[in-house]
């Protein structure tokens, strides 16, 4: 996604009127527009890499707040997503073909994956707000 943002460089500094790059989405050309979502994802990629450290450690921690960056990224990378496959139908340029409907059904599970872990992370921090979860609670005595 960064090698296709370096190649996009002159566009998005407004150098150039037409992005110059491909997509398997969009065959003939790409849009502007495809270009800018391609930004947010990279950069909703990029947070949620860093989102998910900060899970990890508040999952070590039982710190409830260290899971919020990372709900908040995901619901945020979940809508862009959605507005974009959105837009890909909207603008009728998309043509279902073998390659494009793997890669649709690919996100689609994805996605479904993703909100599964969305939902996971909000139940734990439903439990760290209740009093509940922590690993500590988990200990058994034989």
């Amino acid at each position: 996604m960064s090698l296709f943002l370096h190649e996009e460089r002159r566009y998005l500094r407004g150098e150039v009127d037409k992005p110059i790059g491909e997509s398997f989405l969009e065959r003939d050309t790409i849009s502007g527009v495809t270009v800018k979502f391609n930004v947010l994802l990279l950069v909703f990629a990029t947070l949620g890499v860093l989102s998910s450290v900060l899970v990890l450690i508040g999952l070590k921690m039982n710190n409830r707040g260290l899971l919020l960056p990372w709900i908040g990224v995901m619901i945020a990378d979940l809508l862009v997503e959605c507005a974009h496959f959105v837009y890909l139908i909207a603008i009728e340029t998309l043509k279902f073909e073998p390659l494009t409907a793997m890669l649709f059904t690919i996100d689609f599970f994805i996605m479904c994956l993703n909100i599964y872990c969305l939902l996971c992370v909000i139940s734990q921090y439903q439990e760290y707000k209740a009093g509940r979860g922590q690993a500590d609670d988990d200990s058994y005595t034989c």
